[in-house]
């Protein structure tokens, strides 16, 4: 399966910041019974165009799997950068805000 996750951003680029929505692809999957709060999140920008094959980089914030909440789990993450995928040595712009969609496709 993979992840299209719409995120609407505020990116900070030189003195304002942008509102811009981005559609990512997950570069792994994430759940309840493999992810703990701290782990690394990354993904590639699939949308807009000027940021395509970038990366966004982030964490895990909070787990719980559902057998500790009556059957519903929770995995809440948060992308912190987004920086060149082509171009490991350049900056990474913060991500001031963002909120997520989920679609989640087979494949």
């Amino acid at each position: 399966m993979r992840f299209i996750l719409a995120c609407l951003l505020a990116v900070a680029s030189g003195a304002a910041a942008q509102e811009l929505v981005f559609k990512v692809q997950l570069r792994s999957p994430l759940s309840t019974e493999k992810n703990h709060k701290g782990d690394a999140v990354m993904a590639i920008v699939v949308s807009p165009d000027a940021f395509k094959n970038d990366l966004m980089e982030g964490k895990v914030t909070e787990v719980k799997s559902g057998s500790k909440l009556r059957g519903q789990s929770v995995l809440n993450f948060t992308f912190e950068t987004i920086r060149c995928r082509y171009r490991p040595a350049s900056p990474r712009w913060p991500i001031q805000r963002a909120t997520r969609t989920w679609t989640r496709k087979a494949g």
